[in-house]
């Protein structure tokens, strides 16, 4: 199933007669859950989908702790009602807020020190180690802007749901390193090549990324 499936789902429950949910900032549902969904949905991802009053939150499950706080953050802060779906094998069903809290203990993809690994720990290493690089854009509206450059630390390739991990890993490394939300992930790189172009090439022809690997 693709991405517009699964948005569909989530149109149908919240356009559906009496929900009572989302009578506020829909733009949350109609244009950033789309949009998440269509970077980032491959057949195994999960998330997490929370409709309040105001808003919803859309969380890709098992990439990094920090994409969970923001999830965390309105399960235990936020006092508008809500209700929590799971999205999984692209399939939406509500959970309780405790089971919510349990789907957002574990990780697939650990960061540790400057390495990425992959849960579980293959023998043959981690995927990738990586850098973190801040640089202010030129001229007068200067911005802090942050470049993630990974290298391969293994003789493991990376598949399309890697490649997707790693770039929304990559906003959390420049994140944590700039010290604010605000701060963009400007490019990200595996090896030599943009590892951005190379999510477009696999999505469109996954044996392209075979050549990707062999010129990295």
């Amino acid at each position: 199933m693709s991405a517009d499936t699964v948005f569909q789902g989530m149109k149908d429950i919240v356009e559906a007669p009496g929900f009572g949910l989302l009578t506020a900032y829909r733009d949350d549902l109609y244009k950033h859950d789309l949009t998440m969904l269509r970077e980032t949905h491959t057949p195994g991802s999960r998330y997490l989908w929370i409709v309040r009053e105001m808003g919803t939150c859309l969380v890709h499950l098992g990439i990094h702790q920090k994409i969970h706080d923001m999830a965390r953050a309105v399960l235990r802060y936020s006092e508008q009602r809500r209700q929590v779906f799971l999205i999984e094998r692209d399939r939406l069903r509500p959970i309780s807020d405790e089971r919510a809290l349990t789907a957002l203990i574990h990780c697939k993809y650990q960061v540790v020190n400057d390495r990425i690994t992959r849960n579980p720990i293959p023998t043959t290493g981690p995927l990738a180690v990586y850098t973190v690089e801040l640089r202010w854009t030129p001229g007068p509206s200067r911005q802090l802007e942050g470049c993630v450059r990974y290298r391969p630390a293994s003789r493991i390739e990376p598949n399309l749901e890697d490649l997707i991990a790693l770039n929304e890993i990559a906003s959390c490394l420049v994140v944590h390193k700039s010290g604010s939300l605000f701060t963009p992930t400007a490019a990200v790189y595996w090896g030599v090549k943009d590892l951005r172009e190379m999510i477009v090439a696999s999505r469109r022809a996954p044996q392209l990324v075979e050549l990707w690997h062999a010129a990295a």
